[in-house]
């Protein structure tokens, strides 16, 4: 396998090609990258996410919505950051999903 940079192809060094081995081995094993470990036993979370069990949606995706959706309210409702020394900031809330084509990204 070959990179490009500065408009020349050149062979993965050794760091590059420990990393590749690294992604690859979690996508041969996506419970390694499961969520439900997270998920509080009898939550509302663990409700929410029983809804998706017949899909191929990622619990990811629901949860990640929830929480953006709880939020929002909040940073619209007036809620803010307080940092030492600085004033006080209300944060903007951005979201970027990376999944499949239809993987339920519109979801979020």
């Amino acid at each position: 396998m070959k990179v490009s940079e500065n408009g020349r192809k050149r062979p993965l060094n050794q760091k590059e090609r420990d990393e590749l081995i690294a992604m690859l081995k979690f996508k041969e094993r996506p419970e390694a990258l499961s969520i439900v470990p997270l998920i509080p036993k009898g939550s509302y979370f663990e409700r929410l996410i029983r809804f998706f069990d017949d899909t191929d949606t990622s619990y990811a995706l629901p949860l990640w919505q929830l929480i953006m959706t709880a939020s929002s309210h909040l940073t619209q409702g007036g809620a803010y950051l307080p940092i030492p020394g600085l004033p006080d900031h209300c944060p903007i809330l951005w979201t970027i999903a990376l999944a499949p084509s239809a993987s339920s990204k519109s979801l979020i």
